[in-house]
């Protein structure tokens, strides 16, 4: 008898949730990159970039840019879910990391961008939120990363409903 009643109790719910009267909720994709996704900037400077098991690294005496592409999941036109870098920086790196993220439509026109920087010691995450977005629109994030192997970035990831 308890199996007959629990049996017409999950039908019922069941039927009524594809009615229409159950509320649908939107789970967040989070897409997470490796910091090996990201190369030099600048075509001259491809040497000076190193990529690690962990991530990816300048080894000039100078600071060096590399640009990150930031692959989506899903299509937000919102452009209210931040992107996250996660960064390591030596104690005794002589600047701050610092990303920007940009975001794109798909005919290249600018939408927006956001700056961030990180100047602890260690691990750490800088957060980047774009105002404006479509579901058509793609993002890439500029870092700048001190110079002789004392920062890195680890990986890069994106939250969209």
């Amino acid at each position: 008898m308890k199996s007959a009643i629990t049996l017409g109790v999950t039908l019922g719910v069941g039927i009524w949730g594809l009615s229409g009267f159950a509320e649908t909720v939107e789970a967040a994709t989070r897409t997470i990159l490796a910091g090996q996704i990201c190369r030099a900037h600048n075509a001259s400077e491809v040497a000076d970039i190193d990529y690690l098991v962990e991530g990816v690294q300048n080894l000039a005496a100078q600071p060096r840019y590399v640009i990150c592409p930031v692959v989506r999941q899903t299509t937000n036109s919102l452009g209210a879910n931040p992107v996250y870098v996660e960064v390591w920086r030596d104690a005794s790196a002589t600047s701050e990391i610092q990303c920007e993220l940009y975001s794109h439509e798909w005919d290249g026109t600018w939408l927006g961008s956001s700056t961030g920087k990180f100047n602890g010691t260690g691990s750490g995450w800088i957060t980047l939120q774009v105002t404006a977005s479509s579901e058509w629109s793609h993002y890439s994030v500029l870092c700048r990363l001190p110079g002789n192997a004392k920062a890195q970035i680890y990986n890069i990831s994106v939250d969209e409903l």
